[in-house]
């Protein structure tokens, strides 16, 4: 299966897929150029598959794994240059490069993440309170991102602090009784008492999580004016002066 958007570059296309390879075909012709293998897990295969896009800029390629991975390699031939262990958590969002740096978010863990694209030096990381599958964009010195509890937030690139945030409804009228004591998604929290290798449980609990109405979707900056949807089925436009 194929559930991301391909990238082209110099001639290649780049695409990722759930069977673990990311595919570079040329894309004049289709013709076969090489595949780069993540990360597999043959029993469970959670830990496995691409669901970002890949993104290309100087010479490199870039792109993140369900096998708790984000991975930089050479765009010509497909070796890896760097790559970042997100500590078993996915990297599902699809990166944002501005100014030679790689934003990136990740799930179980919770974390906005900077690195210096050539090295994977970390410049920058932010905790937030859910998992992170919107990809940032960068105006000024800002980065705008969603999270998977219902808030929009705002993190100065510069020093990793936050500069503001907003809160969907759902978030604002559910986290006190969905979020746990630290204001954090916690599965095991909504899951308390119930049997956790049960495909109902799962469901009983992100149903738990949805009523915060996650932000998903990738924001827009326009004229002042951020604009992104939510899992509430509202499309938001707040005015960022």
């Amino acid at each position: 299966m194929i559930h991301a958007s391909p990238a082209v570059y110099q001639g290649k296309v780049y695409i990722g897929s759930w069977d673990s390879f990311l595919y570079a075909l040329d894309a004049a012709t289709g013709k076969f150029e090489w595949k780069f293998e993540t990360g597999k897990q043959p029993i469970y295969h959670l830990l496995e598959g691409i669901q970002s896009s890949p993104v290309c800029t100087d010479g490199m390629v870039y792109f993140g794994s369900r096998d708790g991975f984000f991975y930089a390699l050479n765009a010509g031939d497909g070796k890896q240059v760097w790559k970042y262990n997100a500590d078993n958590s996915w990297v599902l969002a699809t990166a944002t490069i501005n100014s030679g740096v790689v934003y990136i978010g990740t799930s179980d863990t919770f974390l906005f993440l900077a690195f210096d694209a050539k090295t994977g030096k970390e410049k920058l990381r932010y905790k937030c309170n859910g998992y992170v599958y919107s990809s940032p964009v960068v105006s000024g010195n800002i980065a705008y991102f969603g999270d998977f509890s219902g808030n929009l937030l705002a993190v100065d690139i510069k020093t990793g602090e936050l500069t503001g945030k907003f809160s969907t409804n759902g978030r604002v009228k559910n986290a006190t009784h969905v979020l746990n004591l630290k204001g954090d998604l916690d599965f095991n929290f909504l899951a308390k008492g119930m049997d956790n290798s049960l495909y109902t449980t799962s469901v009983i609990v992100m149903n738990k999580i949805y009523t915060l109405a996650p932000i998903v979707s990738s924001p827009v900056v326009n004229n002042s004016i951020i604009y992104f949807g939510s899992t509430d089925g509202y499309l938001y436009a707040i005015n960022l002066k």
